[in-house]
């Protein structure tokens, strides 16, 4: 029977069949706590493989390349050192408890993009925490099939680096903001979104077919035909929209020139076909972010000259 669940509104229009991200329980918050020098010991060895990890996925997503950093900033490492030799706890409870407290840092700044930053901060921890534990990587998103929803809890960054998104409709969390890591790579990727979904991993099963309402807030779980039809419409509505490549005039007459914000080549090329008119900030900092090392003349070059041609005269 056709239900609706609400979200906050993010982004699109999806029609696809539900996959339920079930997380495995971690044993870190029972583990043992041993000698404090060992304990620490333990701790620097798993950092120093999560870094070694982030520094190989940088190259290739520019997100871990932030990662990276936090796995470097020795606040995180003198959190944890000092609940180890202070409350004598194991390395695992010791970065749990640190983890919180440096996300309850980001959690009281006044900027929504900040705060939304702890979804990176606990996915560097839970990769270290991993690594004590003793667990190996696996990728629950392998296999997916075309025109999948992903539904979970919370989305990390590490969750979406593994999607293949030729294969995703859409994305639904049950916790998040419009400035949470889903809803930027919703958007930055064009796919449907909601965020803030209380209830969905109770009332969604994989295998349920599903419509994201982006636009409304609205999770629609088992739509009959009629809702599904009008739904299947909408999006191809949407896909011959001949509006996008029009120019923007108001009511009144006015030109309005519209331009895309593109973090690399990949997402010019996306403003373009959207109907952007030129590209009015191009964030070439995203050179810096896909390596150790810093990018030669060579690169950058290479990285204008693409943006530039696809432009073309605009």
């Amino acid at each position: 029977m056709m239900f609706t669940i609400r979200g906050i509104p993010t982004a699109g229009i999806a029609v696809g069949t539900a996959f339920v991200l079930q997380r495995r329980a971690s044993a870190a918050a029972t583990a043992a706590a041993g000698d404090p020098v060992a304990e620490a010991g333990r701790f620097h060895a798993a950092l120093e493989r999560a870094k070694a990890e982030l520094s190989a996925l940088a190259e290739g997503e520019a997100v871990f390349a932030a990662h990276l950093e936090m796995a470097g900033d020795p606040m995180l490492a003198g959190l944890v050192e000092g609940r180890i030799a202070e409350k004598h706890l194991s390395a695992e409870q010791a970065l749990g408890e640190a983890c919180e407290e440096v996300c309850g840092m980001f959690a009281a700044l006044d900027d929504d993009y900040l705060r939304g930053r702890t979804d990176d901060v606990r996915d560097v921890c839970a990769r270290i925490g991993r690594i004590l534990s003793g667990e190996t990587a696996h990728d629950p998103f392998a296999g997916l099939a075309p025109g999948t929803i992903v539904v979970a809890d919370e989305l990390a960054p590490s969750d979406t680096a593994q999607m293949d998104f030729s294969r995703v409709a859409g994305l639904v969390t049950a916790h998040g903001s419009v400035t949470s890591h889903v809803a930027i790579i919703a958007r930055n990727k064009g796919i449907a979104a909601l965020v803030g979904v209380a209830g969905c991993m109770r009332q969604v099963r994989t295998g349920d077919r599903l419509i994201i309402d982006g636009e409304r807030g609205e999770l629609i779980v088992d739509p009959d035909p009629a809702t599904g039809r009008k739904y299947a419409a909408r999006l191809e509505s949407l896909r011959q929209d001949a509006y996008a490549q029009a120019p923007a005039v108001t009511p009144a007459g006015r030109r309005i020139t519209v331009l895309g914000n593109a973090a690399n080549v990949d997402e010019v090329r996306r403003a373009l076909d959207a109907g952007a008119e030129g590209i009015g900030l191009f964030r070439s900092e995203f050179l810096y972010m896909q390596g150790p090392a810093l990018p030669d003349e060579e690169t950058q070059f290479a990285a204008y000259r693409a943006a530039a041609e696809l432009c073309g005269a605009r």
